[in-house]
């Protein structure tokens, strides 16, 4: 019994149990002509006119520094050893001048 709990074992087990649901739902999948309508929007039965939308992510970016900036100083500050004092108030110092010239802006 435990053979069939080593790793390799249990992930080729689930891939033949994946495979095996995909399939047989596949075979249950109700089957539809392929037109132009199955690839139109649906807004409530109305026809509106498709529009290409391009997002601006430059707001995004100061967002995803400060969470990126923040998890790597708590990754490192709190993997460091206990007899180390000044390289974590260095990394905190600076990541506190990084927050304050993010928000200054």
């Amino acid at each position: 019994m435990s053979f069939l709990l080593t790793p390799p074992v249990a992930f080729a087990i689930f891939i033949i149990l994946g495979l095996l649901f995909v399939y047989t739902m596949n075979g249950l999948a109700p089957k539809g002509s392929e037109s132009e309508a199955k690839l139109k929007q649906y807004a409530s039965g109305q026809d509106i006119a498709p529009v290409r939308i391009s997002p601006d992510y430059s707001g995004f970016f100061p967002f995803a520094f400060l969470f990126t900036l923040m998890h790597v100083v708590v990754l490192v500050v709190a993997t460091l050893p206990q007899d180390v004092l000044g390289l974590p108030l260095l990394y905190l110092a600076a990541a506190a001048l990084v927050v304050y010239i993010l928000i200054r802006r």
